[in-house]
């Protein structure tokens, strides 16, 4: 052990650091105040657990209310929902455009299947994703909030008849048959 850099160096070398190697350091943390909501258990706050089995524990440098640290929370939590719902969105349309892609490969290969298989796979993609990101959104308020589920549903069913029509359109040689 070694002293480096105001704290301890566990290491052959420290300005050339290996996998094991181990950098202690330490830190002063004044004083200051904080607002917590948790559950106080002797010495110590410990998360609170709510009747549906639930954890929480918000803490909030300075002097927060308690309204105003669960609108944060809640503000929080909106956020990295609809952050979660757009990554699904967006990892959903490359799984689409992933599993559509033998198709430019056969129009690569034979030619003549060109005029069925055009540009409408980007469309197609991105349009199934939105469905199913809809569905998937809906189904977890179905419980909650009914109409606005079943709004969404049926939002989503036009989207995806939108998007065959919208393929169809663009390639009208499938009907000919």
């Amino acid at each position: 052990m070694k002293q480096y850099d105001g704290g301890y160096y566990i290491g052959e070398n420290p300005l050339s650091p290996a996998i094991g190697d181990v950098k202690i350091s330490f830190h002063i943390v004044t004083p200051t105040i904080i607002s917590a909501i948790g559950e106080q258990r002797n010495n110590s706050l410990v998360p609170y657990s709510t009747s549906s089995g639930e954890s929480l524990a918000l803490l909030e440098y300075g002097t927060v209310s308690m309204g105003k640290m669960f609108t944060i929370a809640e503000q929080e939590n909106i956020a990295l929902t609809w952050l979660a719902r757009f990554g699904g969105f967006i990892l959903m349309t490359f799984g689409f455009l992933a599993t559509f892609y033998i198709f430019e490969v056969i129009t690569r290969v034979l030619p003549f299947f060109g005029r069925l298989i055009n540009a409408g796979l980007l469309i197609l993609s991105v349009f199934l994703s939105a469905s199913l990101s809809i569905i998937t959104i809906a189904l977890g308020w179905i419980a909650h909030r009914p109409i606005i589920a079943y709004s969404l549903i049926a939002i989503a069913v036009l989207f995806f008849v939108f998007s065959i029509f919208k393929v169809m359109k663009a390639n009208p040689g499938i009907d000919d048959d």
